[in-house]
């Protein structure tokens, strides 16, 4: 398996077991999403506030913090940033 096919395993997989027990979690770089975290009483959202990045980018700057977004999802944080 490649790294990006177990790096998207693990993302999809904590989303997954977040969406169960919150509601949802939506990864986005959608600014929109972020009034509907705040209006929402279950949603959450990653917000990823990148800028500009290829696939390979995004997987070096999100595999960092990957445990640390988990571990505020798990905390019930609805929009965490990422820059």
């Amino acid at each position: 398996m490649s790294p990006i096919s177990v790096w998207v395993e693990r993302l999809t997989t904590i989303s997954k077991s977040m969406a169960k027990t919150k509601g949802a979690v939506i990864w986005s770089k959608d600014a929109g999403f972020v009034r509907r975290a705040r209006q929402s009483t279950t949603l959450q959202v990653v917000w990823l506030r990148l800028g500009n990045t290829t696939n390979a980018e995004l997987q070096t700057k999100l595999a960092s913090r990957l445990q640390a977004i988990a571990a505020k999802l798990a905390g019930g944080e609805k929009l965490i940033e990422v820059r």
